[in-house]
Formats: structure tokens, C-alpha cells, sequence
């Protein structure tokens, strides 16, 4: 095929690789308190392009943390790091900081502040008053805004989720607190994990984050676990009629681009 056209390799398939690629990143949500315990904060979050891209990129993929244990970072080797969310508080604790914090824990004695988040990456956590809403707890922080503080009968809802621009799909929620007797706080945008409900003192696990979308895990009420959050992703996107690239638990067409989703750590190859 000596001295073919470029558009001409590209309408016979062959591999030529594309002159540029977007990218997003999600960092494992963090988990929820337990006991009586704030919500999980979200991954973090960040988006760009690169042109003249190299041939292969490392890509590690965030876990969610477990009860009372922080998200962890998503990274594109050269590229993008982002860490992941901070967990709930367990009582008489501050939420822990990450990309987005993690809710303050009950408190029958003092207020308590959500965990910082890390600017650009995502939001703070709610937090927990004492007062007429004494006990309740506070949401974990989404990429989308601020976790739930407490308030009369009810705990902290998680933050709200970030929709992906390369994907359209929502990530990166806050997990919501337990409840203290009532009002148990629910996950952001649907994919946060709900904070436990009180349920006559019987222990009740948080929810969990919807896997794969860096989602911050709910409060566990009475003696019962927090919630996991879910493990984060990375994202890749390129316009080509032909698929130029391997790599990643999800590979489609979509208007004219190839999207290639991780949700588990591996390397993202072109073909030339």
C-alpha cells in the first residue's frame, strides 16, 4: 500500500493512531462510619485531552474503601492522578478528608465538622450538630457539591454525583449518614449508599456505592458497619471509524468516537 493517502489507510482499516484522545479519571469512593457513622465522600474527579498521544498508558483504577477507610487514587500513568474520598466518621469523630470528605460521625456532646475535600476534585462533608438533631450524622461530600449536614430528625443526604462528560454517565456521589433514631440519610444521585436507618437499635449496615463509579458508601446505625464505597474508573476517548486501541472492562462506538471504561487497573495500547 506504498504511497496510499492517510484517509485512504483509514478507510481500509489500517492502523494509523489517532491524533489525539480525551480522558476522565474517578477515584474510589471512601466507606462509610460505623456505629452511628457519617457518610463516605466521593472520588475524585478530573477530565482532559492530549494530542500526539504515546503508543500505551498504565492505568490504576482506585479501590472503594471499607468501613471507616478512605477511597484510593485512580492514575493514567504521565497523565492524571486523582486520590480518592475521604470515609465517614464513626461517633465523636470529624469525617476524614480526600477528594471530597467524608461526613461527621453522631455526637451527643459537641458539633462535628465533615472531612475537606481537595479543590477541583471534589467538596466537603457534612456535618453534625448537636442540638435539636442531637445524634444524627453527616453526608459523605460528592464531586457535584457539599454532603447533607444534620438537621431536625435526620441525618446528612450524600453530595451529588458529577456526570462524565465522555460517557454522560453519573459518578463520584456522597454516601448519606446513619440514622439516630429516624431519617437516615440516602446516597447522592442514586448511586451513593444510603446512610442505615435506626431500626429499633438492631445493627443495620450502610449501603453500599454502585460499583465501578467512585461512590461513597452509607453510615452503619447502632453497633452495626458503614458501607463500602465503590472502586473508581478511567476513561478514554477517540474519534476513529475503526477501533485503534485495547485496553479496559468496556469498549464501544458511540457518535462517531471509541470509548474504552476501566473500573480495574490495567494499560490502555494503541495499535501503532
Amino acid at each position: 500500500m506504498a504511497g496510499a493517502s492517510h484517509a485512504s489507510i483509514l478507510a481500509s482499516g489500517g492502523k494509523t493512531r489517532p491524533v489525539a484522545f480525551d480522558w476522565s479519571v474517578i477515584g474510589g469512593g471512601g466507606g462509610g462510619g460505623n456505629v452511628t457513622g457519617g457518610g463516605g465522600g466521593a472520588g475524585g474527579i478530573a477530565t482532559g485531552s492530549i494530542s500526539n498521544p504515546a503508543q500505551s498508558y498504565g492505568v490504576t483504577v482506585g479501590a472503594g474503601g471499607g468501613p471507616n477507610a478512605s477511597g484510593g487514587a485512580t492514575t493514567i500513568g504521565g497523565v492524571a492522578s486523582v486520590a480518592g474520598g475521604g470515609n465517614g466518621a464513626a461517633p465523636n469523630a470529624n469525617g476524614a478528608a480526600g477528594a471530597s470528605g467524608g461526613g461527621a460521625g453522631s455526637s451527643l456532646a459537641f458539633n462535628l465538622s465533615g472531612g475537606a475535600g481537595t479543590a477541583g476534585q471534589g467538596n466537603k462533608g457534612g456535618d453534625a450538630f448537636i442540638g435539636p438533631s442531637a445524634g444524627f450524622t453527616g453526608g459523605g461530600g460528592g464531586a457535584g457539591g457539599a454532603g447533607g449536614n444534620n438537621a431536625m430528625n435526620s441525618s446528612g443526604n450524600g453530595g451529588p454525583g458529577w456526570t462524565e462528560p465522555l460517557t454522560g454517565v453519573a459518578y463520584a456521589a456522597g454516601g448519606g449518614g446513619a440514622a439516630y433514631g429516624q431519617g437516615q440519610g440516602t446516597g447522592g444521585s442514586g448511586i451513593g449508599g444510603n446512610g442505615a436507618p435506626y431500626a429499633d437499635g438492631s445493627p443495620q449496615a450502610g449501603g453500599n456505592g454502585v460499583p465501578g463509579r467512585g461512590a461513597g458508601g452509607g453510615g452503619g446505625a447502632n453497633s452495626g458497619p458503614g458501607g463500602y464505597g465503590s472502586g473508581g474508573a478511567a476513561i478514554f476517548r477517540y474519534a476513529s471509524t475503526y477501533k485503534r486501541a485495547t485496553g479496559g472492562d468496556s469498549i464501544y462506538q458511540s457518535g462517531g468516537y471509541w470509548i474504552h471504561v476501566f473500573t480495574a487497573s490495567g494499560t490502555f495500547t494503541f495499535d501503532a
